[in-house]
């Protein structure tokens, strides 16, 4: 299949995606039987938040052309500096972990993870986001 064919099929199956695992979600987590006014409004909410992206990608498209926003420099600085980031994040984990066990640290609790993983993946965004800039 061609690139066009596959973007006309990609976005119907995503849409279509999201409303039956909502309406999963609702069915096999909600206490209540008869609460459809959530499982009606978060489809309907992705089905215009798409035809607000799509209406805006259209209008960026017309108003910019067909110039590419991604250039190979730009790239390339991207490559970078998620490799450095990698390689900067298993570093600090591991000298983290090294040192927590040095002090007979053995457990670590999972909310303390998740937050630590968050930073982590806010610094790296805004990392990216600068990278795209330059």
């Amino acid at each position: 299949m061609k690139n066009q064919k596959l973007q006309v099929w990609i976005w119907p199956l995503i849409i279509v995606g999201m409303i039956l695992g909502v309406i999963m979600g609702i069915y096999f987590f909600n206490d209540s039987t008869n609460n459809l006014s959530l499982a009606i409004s978060i489809p309907f909410g992705a089905v215009l938040g798409f035809i607000i992206f799509y209406l805006l990608s259209k209008r960026n498209k017309r108003k910019n052309g067909n110039t590419p926003s991604f250039d190979e420099r730009n790239t390339l600085m991207m490559q970078q500096f998620l490799v450095i980031a990698q390689n900067v994040i298993m570093l600090a984990v591991g000298t983290a972990l090294v040192i927590s066990y040095a002090k007979g640290i053995t457990s670590i609790n999972i909310e303390v993870l998740i937050v630590c993983w968050m930073i982590l993946f806010i610094l790296i965004g805004l990392g990216a986001l600068v990278a795209k800039r330059l």
